[in-house]
């Protein structure tokens, strides 16, 4: 296999371990009768922790590479996920999204700035559209593996279960796959000048510098609507459909079928690529989130459901690695891992604090009208950035 190969099978089994605990942690809570302020405090665990370590790890790699964070990472993955086998009372429920969470933070952080090390300047958003096929694929089977395994074994046996694949990338990252330094990753791609001169470690601009960047700051804002309505659909499904009778392995099927949409739009990402730029397809995707809001928002039966949730999952499917492009290309060559801890950081506060307005917003309004103001934010931050529609070019913005 190639490096990038290696990596993407690397971000699957990450993504896989952390998305099943998550989604398990969710659907616990909400059959336990927790009410969705409850359950979204949960959910915001799970962001906030990465929120804060994401500046900090980020400039740690940029100076030290990517192995060790990810070792670490992977270890304390594994440790969160095994807590579910012995207790699953609300305290520990916490635990594991709030170690889980920061660990896999950690884990992206690292998986983007050696994605972007690894690929020439000319092939770079088709590595991180590879990097964002290894995520689709955990989108994809991580709510039907939870669902069916919870169903059929409970919970007990599903979190051991759960907690053997992030083992499998630890083993990855102690075995030596990838060149795990930036100046090794740059000899892998040939001489790559971005990771050459991010060795070279000129003057930083620093955290505030990266968010008052002209070029990047539409990126930021698209970022964080795209991650406030990822993740409004992530923590409300739980939650709609135990209120409409579903069981845990049908709910599971609502986001496999938007798993399924996402992988399928990461693997025709490279032809869409020859077709239209970055920002058209970062456009586009969120557009089809409002889409799909809206659709949910008046859903109340299982196959329509499926549809909407097929519709964000084609949205976060063109997003998501274009985000990644689009912010690897326009930062400085020394900042790369800052950047995308910067990503991180704004994702993360957009996730934490998502389901717990979303949450009290339901308590108080019913769940159709936070589906569409997640609508309305998508659709906004898409209009805000038509003038970006026009014109190709080679790189990624």
């Amino acid at each position: 296999m190639t490096h990038l190969q290696t990596l993407v099978v690397l971000v699957s089994l990450s993504s896989i371990g952390a998305t099943t605990a998550r989604f398990a942690v969710l659907v616990s809570a909400a059959q336990a009768g927790a009410p969705a302020t409850t359950v979204g405090l949960l959910a915001g665990l799970f962001a906030g922790a990465g929120a804060l370590a994401s500046v900090p790890a980020g400039r740690m790699i940029d100076r030290f590479g990517v192995r060790r964070p990810l070792l670490y990472s992977a270890a304390l993955l594994v440790v969160s996920m095994s807590l579910g086998a012995f207790w699953r009372g609300l305290p520990m429920l916490a635990a594991i999204v709030l170690l889980s969470g920061l660990a896999f933070n950690i884990m992206v952080i690292a998986f983007a700035r050696l994605a972007g090390d690894l690929a020439a300047p000319e092939r770079r958003t088709e590595a991180f559209g590879m990097l964002g096929f290894g995520y689709s694929t955990s989108l994809l089977a991580s709510p039907m593996i939870a669902g069916f395994s919870i169903d059929l074994f409970g919970f007990t046996a599903a979190f051991v279960l759960f907690a053997m694949v992030p083992l499998g990338s630890f083993v990855m990252v102690w075995t030596d796959r990838l060149p795990w330094s930036p100046a090794a990753a740059a000899q892998a791609a040939h001489g790559n000048p971005d990771a050459n001169a991010a060795a070279a470690a000129p003057e930083r601009v620093g955290a505030l510098g990266l968010l008052r960047a002209p070029a990047m700051r539409r990126l930021w804002v698209c970022c964080a609507m795209f991650e406030a309505g990822w993740m409004g659909f992530t923590f409300l499904l739980p939650i709609v459909g135990t209120q409409l009778g579903f069981s845990a392995s049908r709910i599971g099927l609502i986001a496999g079928a938007a798993g399924f949409m996402l992988f399928l739009t990461r693997a025709c990402l490279t032809p869409l690529l020859r077709r239209f730029t970055p920002w058209q397809l970062l456009i586009s995707g969120l557009a089809l989130g409002c889409a799909g809001f809206t659709g949910l928002a008046f859903a109340d039966e299982f196959l329509w459901m499926a549809v909407c949730g097929g519709l964000l999952g084609a949205g976060q499917g063109a997003c998501s690695p274009m985000l990644s492009a689009l912010i690897y290309e326009h930062s400085p060559a020394h900042e790369k891992g800052a950047a995308m801890a910067m990503r991180t950081l704004i994702s993360n506060a957009s996730q934490c604090t998502t389901p717990l307005i979303a949450g009290a917003l339901t308590s108080a309004i019913g769940v159709a009208p936070v589906f569409l103001l997640l609508a309305a934010g998508m659709a906004g931050a898409s209009w805000t950035s038509r003038g970006r529609w026009a014109g190709r070019h080679s790189k990624a913005g």
